[in-house]
């Protein structure tokens, strides 16, 4: 995570700014708004069930998406249906890699 400067003399502020630095953040974003996504390459990030659901909605939604890897992720049964689910009902991808999710 890269590093972040905060300047502000009122302590609410910084409080609030503190505490929202704290908070985990999902480091994936739907990937259903990018029409020209057609590889994904996710292998040995160990994704959380949140971030699968999320990669799952894209995939679903996402027509142009060809190769898609996830190999080492440890995903679990649950991400692993997840994907399985995104996977079926997209009719695009020709080039998968889910070795040890």
């Amino acid at each position: 995570m890269a590093a972040r400067i905060h300047v502000s003399s009122d302590p609410e502020e910084k409080r609030r700014h503190d505490e929202a630095e704290r908070r985990p953040q999902p480091r994936l974003c739907s990937l259903s708004p990018a029409p020209v996504t057609n590889r994904i390459e996710l292998r040995n990030v160990l994704l959380n069930l949140e971030e699968v659901s999320m990669l799952a909605r894209g995939i679903r939604g996402n027509k142009t998406m060809r190769a898609l890897h996830l190999s080492f992720n440890g995903i679990g049964p649950e991400g692993a249906v997840m994907i399985a689910e995104a996977l079926a009902a997209n009719h695009a991808i020709s080039e998968l890699s889910l070795i040890h999710i």
